[in-house]
């Protein structure tokens, strides 16, 4: 994702603006864009105006909980109770104004804060609505026997701010630029000053990702913007993260995707694992597909959202 600057100060002036809810209704707004998204990458979007807030202010209008609080922040994730906090300062609900439960959405956390109750959300407003088979049909995916086996890879250089540098992508194409069969490379955004010129690439069509048979999936700020669609393109999810996404309790290693180590100790291996067992690899690509049809269908993603409100609401308040 790459909504948030990587300079921890920028970061942190980001990260304390949000929307708050209250049912259907907006009863504070710091965020002074005029079109804004709460999230925006090369593969997924949320505006505040789109398909997904929509929803979750429709569904909280009908749950009719006037002492629950929604706050959606400009993130990418990794919400903390100190920002919340701020916010709730801001926005005067402290005190006696203090809302019985407030509900804090994430696209994805590293860590979680014990005393916040987070609703992960789904990823992109186009596939909320439609469910990924539209957004990506199989009638355009390539056949297993006709994907290249080369590593392909291409991303922006966002990446936590406070990690050392170089960034995991970085560090991604800084491995594989001599590995056989390699084309992997950083574009030029968010450049660092560290990096070598050879390093970089041009930008690509999205669909450029689906001619490969290993689909790189790797962290950013937070999740990359295509974690769900590495899902869905029919190849084998090469998931470098060690991040919390909604869809996290639905996936399971080496049955959906092949995790690697975020020290990239095992990439290599895994990369040569795939060439060398064509039939187990397309197995792990073909039950992916079958799970992405599934779980990122609109009427499984507004069930999952709705469920996991309703834990938060109906459970013992923390606040």
């Amino acid at each position: 994702m790459v909504i948030l600057p990587c300079h921890p100060d920028r970061a942190r002036a980001f990260a304390s603006r949000a929307i708050v809810l209250r049912g259907n209704k907006v009863i504070y707004n710091n965020v002074r864009f005029r079109h804004p998204d709460a999230w925006k990458g090369l593969f997924s979007q949320c505006s505040y105006s789109g398909h997904i807030v929509s929803f979750v202010r429709t569904y909280l209008d009908l749950l009719n909980i006037p002492d629950t609080v929604f706050v959606l922040f400009l993130s990418d994730g990794d919400i903390q109770a100190d920002s919340l906090e701020h916010l709730l300062q801001a926005a005067q609900l402290v005190g006696a104004n203090r809302p019985a439960t407030v509900l804090v959405a994430t696209l994805a956390q590293t860590s979680e804060s014990a005393e916040l109750r987070y609703v992960y959300m789904p990823l992109d407003d186009r596939v909320f609505r439609h469910g990924i088979r539209h957004a990506l049909p199989t009638s355009i995916l390539p056949e297993w026997g006709d994907r290249s086996d080369t590593v392909f890879y291409r991303g922006g250089q966002s990446g936590n701010s406070e990690d050392p540098p170089p960034t995991l992508r970085y560090r991604v194409v800084e491995k594989l630029f001599s590995f056989p069969n390699s084309n992997c490379r950083v574009v030029r955004q968010w450049e660092r000053g560290y990096e070598r010129p050879e390093y970089f690439g041009e930008k690509v069509h999205w669909q450029e990702f689906l001619k490969y048979k290993i689909f790189l999936i790797v962290d950013g700020n937070c999740i990359a913007s295509n974690h769900m669609w590495g899902f869905a393109a029919g190849c084998v999810p090469f998931v470098i993260s060690r991040a919390r996404c909604w869809f996290q309790d639905f996936i399971e290693p080496f049955v959906h995707y092949i995790p690697i180590a975020y020290d990239l100790s095992n990439l290599e291996e895994m990369i040569t694992w795939v060439r060398e067992h064509d039939d187990e690899a397309r197995d792990i690509a073909q039950r992916a597909l079958a799970l992405s049809t599934e779980i990122f269908s609109s009427t499984f993603q507004k069930q999952y959202l709705m469920r996991s409100i309703n834990s938060h609401v109906w459970s013992p308040r923390l606040y």
